[in-house]
């Protein structure tokens, strides 16, 4: 509870965050240790450890993967932000964050006085549905992401000894998961083609006069 107590009370850090990663990911290897290393102490069956390997890799792999992408996709605002196109414009403005704060307000917002970056084109142009099915699930107060750490986790180490079964939880849920994890990495595969496709457009721009002679001064120096 302490990064989300943290990120309610705006009291958070950059310290605190890798602290509340470190410390999440140390509580599921011990749950995992502790739940399957049981079983297979009191079973004498090699499968139980089996399944904890896989545990701890999906939930490695579920943090990971999502810390990653989304390092992925500021590097791609950040560079779109500092292209010299912009040098002498108001600063580019991408569309998720519009959609966003549309979300959070309720209500059509102003144009921007910057250009509008869409770095999801070609996700929406592949799945039309997708965005209606967001909405409605938001509506619904379901998140989106149906299945990720959290959903894992209880599915692991609630339902599967409540019910008395440890695999098929695992199986069922880590299955569910590597989908939802597939779907991201080629969701951010198709954003890093609208990336491609504006940082050409934008090279093709002819660079603002204070920014061509700043490039002629450092070829001279």
């Amino acid at each position: 509870m302490d990064g989300k107590l943290a990120r309610l009370q705006g009291t958070g850090s950059l310290f605190g965050g890798w602290l509340d990663f470190m410390l999440d990911r140390l509580r599921v290897m011990c749950c995992t240790v502790a739940l399957f290393g049981a079983q297979w102490v009191l079973r004498d069956d090699p499968r139980f450890l089996l399944l904890a390997l896989a545990v701890i890799f999906l939930d490695m792999l579920r943090y990971l993967n999502a810390t990653k992408v989304n390092q992925v996709r500021a590097d791609m605002r950040n560079r779109v932000s500092g292209h010299p196109a912009f040098e002498e414009t108001a600063p580019p403005v991408f569309i998720e964050h519009l959609q966003r704060d549309q979300r959070k307000q309720g209500a059509a917002l102003t144009p921007p006085a910057g250009e509008v970056i869409d770095l999801h084109e070609e996700f929406r142009y592949t799945y039309p549905w997708y965005r209606s099915a967001r909405d409605f699930l938001m509506r619904s107060r379901i998140r989106p992401h149906l299945l990720s750490g959290v959903e894992f986790q209880m599915a692991v180490f609630i339902v599967g000894p409540a019910v008395g079964h440890l695999a098929a939880p695992v199986v069922i849920a880590g299955t569910g998961l590597l989908g939802f994890e597939m779907f991201i990495v080629h969701k951010l595969l198709l954003s890093t083609k609208d990336f491609t496709q504006t940082m050409r457009r934008l090279d093709a721009v002819p660079p603002p006069r204070g920014a061509a002679d700043a490039c002629a001064a450092a070829s001279a120096g």
